[in-house]
């Protein structure tokens, strides 16, 4: 079967658990520059990981645009995203990818700048403390408005948010953290306020897997709304209910 085209106003995310591939298969695949950047790592887990993640994100992109994997080039914007030559925005394809552990998750859309964050829930931590050093006061009395044995995954899920939206814009991780204020409503969307005065903001959350928490963000660029669009490791179920529920201009809501 030939892999889903991504449409205009379309958003792609794919998931995958990169445990089983294998690495050094996947090395021929990168450029000399990411072959680099593998062998500044050590020798081990976290190499392996790089390379597996980066093998993924070309053979992804390199279905959309019917070209070779090993054929695209990256240029690397402010805080080092990464974006494909020849596909700049406005009409270009953007996309950002994040990683925890093995598992990997992408987004891409044509016109769109975005953002995604991946998480796996921390173990031994404690949340208020976490909140305190890094989250708007709104954030953290809706934290500590959650069930103690809630606030971890609650804290996992705001952290995605936060960092889904810092990547949008490609924001520093200490001057953005507390210019936004984003709050989960429980529906798999988020309300944000930009203290920078900025409007059109979307913002989902979602798990795909038991202790394993996810976001996607972008600026809206005004217009006709774009539509989520699973394209691998995640059940269509999750995005499908506001499809039918909403038409095509609604805000996107995400019941998961």
């Amino acid at each position: 079967m030939s892999p889903r085209k991504l449409e205009w106003g379309e958003i792609g995310i794919w998931l995958a658990d990169l445990g089983s591939w294998n690495a050094e298969h996947d090395t021929k695949l990168l450029s000399r520059e990411e072959r680099s950047r593998a062998a500044a790592f050590p020798e081990g887990l976290y190499r392996d990981r790089f390379i597996r993640s980066r093998a993924f994100l070309r053979r992804s992109l390199a279905a959309l645009l019917d070209e070779g994997a090993e054929a695209l080039h990256f240029d690397y914007g402010l805080r080092g995203k990464p974006r494909l030559q020849g596909q700049e925005l406005p009409g270009g394809l953007g996309f950002n990818l994040s990683h925890s552990g093995n598992h990997v998750l992408l987004a891409a859309a044509w016109g769109l700048e975005l953002g995604v964050d991946l998480e796996h829930e921390p173990q031994g931590i404690d949340p208020l403390e976490l909140a305190v050093q890094g989250c708007h006061a709104t954030e953290l009395a809706w934290l500590k408005g959650q069930p103690e044995a809630d606030r971890i995954p609650a804290f996992t899920r705001l952290w995605t948010l936060k960092e889904a939206l810092l990547k949008s814009q490609s924001l520093e991780l200490a001057s953005g953290l507390r210019a936004f204020c984003v709050l989960p409503d429980g529906k798999g969307t988020a309300t944000v306020s930009d203290e920078r005065g900025m409007t059109g903001w979307r913002s989902f959350v979602f798990s795909p897997q038991p202790a394993l928490h996810a976001s996607l963000a972008y600026l809206h660029p005004g217009g006709r709304e774009f539509r989520i669009a699973p394209m691998r490791g995640l059940d269509y179920s999750y995005f499908t209910e506001f499809q039918r529920e909403n038409s095509d201009d609604a805000q996107i809501s995400l019941h998961l």
